[in-house]
């Protein structure tokens, strides 16, 4: 027998990992109505990595460590970016009613 799909929404998420969490979220909040597809448990790449998040509270320090870490394949302004967005995560993870 031959499965019927017979769902609609404004988006579709496939694969609910951190990235797809996120995305879900950020449509959900925007007014979309959200249909995620996971095939497994769920949690994607962001479970294999260790289901932790990163968020410097002192920016020019991480931005130290991880262009040491990188060994020059990381050039300073992609750090910069990361790092902006990264330290922002405790936040959001209040906004959202969670505890750090």
């Amino acid at each position: 027998m031959t499965p019927q799909w017979n769902h609609s929404a404004d988006v579709v998420i496939v694969g609910y990992g951190g990235a797809g969490a996120s995305a879900a979220i950020a449509a959900h909040d925007a007014g979309a109505q959200v249909l995620i597809v996971e095939k497994d448990d769920g949690g994607g790449n962001t479970r294999l990595a260790t289901r932790t998040f990163i968020s410097p509270e002192n920016i020019p320090a991480a931005q130290q460590h991880i262009l040491a870490l990188s060994s020059g394949a990381l050039d300073r302004e992609t750090v910069d970016s990361c790092l902006r967005w990264m330290s922002q995560n405790n936040h959001f993870i209040r906004q959202l009613g969670g505890e750090i």
